[in-house]
This record gives structure tokens, C-alpha cells and sequence, in this order.
């Protein structure tokens, strides 16, 4: 009889355990990721829906002066932030949890364009949002664009551009990152 005997006493366990549960370098790949497929939808014109497939953004029409296109595109800027290369980017890593995205100082409408805040999800991404107008929006889109709106005009409607939605895609290949992350630590733990 041929007999392996794994004994992992006297190695100070503890640590090579909290190594592996340590999902740092496994979300820091999966923010990675999450920003190459954002970076697809930008270039793209469109967004992976969290029910699967490709959408279309919503073509943006011409408004007084404002040329149309995707206000999401005009600068690159929002881009380069939710990439974490340019201002009014941010990330935050821990052993459990990541965080990133786009500062709502530097991009207030940011959250109105996307279609929500945190996870976006089909539901939220098809809705635009109502901004009430106000006399001081009525102002600047006049003395900005051209377009002077009615006093009648309450409301102002938004269609979002989805981006960072929680795909099929993603999610596949984020549960892959943490599998290859533990399958990795555990094996170094084991073979050490």
C-alpha cells in the first residue's frame, strides 16, 4: 500500500490560512476586469446586460448648441476615471472588499448618466431619470445651449448609458479570479 500523509502542524497554520482567505490580489483582477469591460462598453456604445447581451446606449440628440453624442464620450475624461488613469478616479483595497469608480464631485452626473449608484441592474438601467428644472437649470441651458424651456417644464428626462453593470460575463470571470486565487494559496499552503 502506498500511503501520502499531508501534515500541515507546526507551520504556523494561522497565517498560511489567512493568506489564502486573503482575496486581495484576487479583487484587485477582478476590478481589472471590470475595467476592461467598461472599457469596451465606452468604446463600443453600449452595455453588457446584467440578463446577458449587448445594448445599444440610446443615441443623444443635438440640443440647441450642443453638438449631439454621448456625453460620455465627449472628453474621455469619465473614462479615464473609471479606468483609475485620470482625475475623479478612485479604488480601495482590503482582504474582503474592493471599491472603485467615479467620484461624484468631479462627475455630478455621473450617477444620472449610468443609470444608478452601486450595482446597476436591468431594471434601473432602462429607466431615465426625471430632473426636476429648476430656475437656475432653465438659466444655464439657456444661456449655455440656446434653449430657453417653457415655465410649464417641470421635469427633464435623462435615458442613462449604462456602464459597470453586473454582467453574466463578469460575474463568470470574477468567481474565476477568486477560485484561482484560493486553488493558488492552497496549493503553495499544501506543497510548501
Amino acid at each position: 500500500m502506498t500511503t501520502i500523509t499531508v501534515d500541515l502542524t507546526g507551520r504556523g497554520l494561522e497565517q498560511e490560512i489567512a493568506r489564502v482567505l486573503d482575496l486581495r490580489p484576487a479583487l484587485e483582477a477582478s476590478v481589472r476586469r471590470w475595467r476592461r469591460i467598461i472599457a469596451a462598453e465606452f468604446q463600443g456604445g453600449y452595455w453588457q446586460s446584467p440578463g446577458g447581451g449587448r445594448v445599444a446606449w440610446r443615441r443623444v440628440e443635438a440640443f440647441g448648441s450642443r453638438p449631439g453624442g454621448s456625453p460620455l464620450l465627449r472628453t474621455g475624461a469619465l473614462l479615464r476615471a473609471w479606468l483609475g488613469t485620470g482625475a475623479g478616479g478612485f479604488e480601495q483595497f482590503g482582504a474582503l472588499e474592493a471599491s472603485f469608480g467615479v467620484r461624484g464631485s468631479a462627475f455630478p452626473g455621473a450617477v444620472v448618466h449610468r443609470g444608478g449608484a452601486g450595482i446597476v441592474r436591468t431594471a434601473e438601467a432602462r429607466r431615465d431619470t426625471r430632473i426636476r428644472v429648476t430656475a437656475r437649470m432653465r438659466a444655464f441651458l439657456g444661456r449655455r445651449y440656446g434653449v430657453w424651456l417653457r415655465r410649464s417644464t417641470g421635469f427633464v428626462r435623462v435615458p442613462p448609458r449604462p456602464h459597470a453593470t453586473d454582467s453574466p460575463e463578469l460575474a463568470t470571470g470574477v468567481t474565476a479570479d477568486m477560485v484561482a486565487h484560493v486553488r493558488g494559496e492552497a496549493r503553495r499552503l499544501v506543497v510548501a
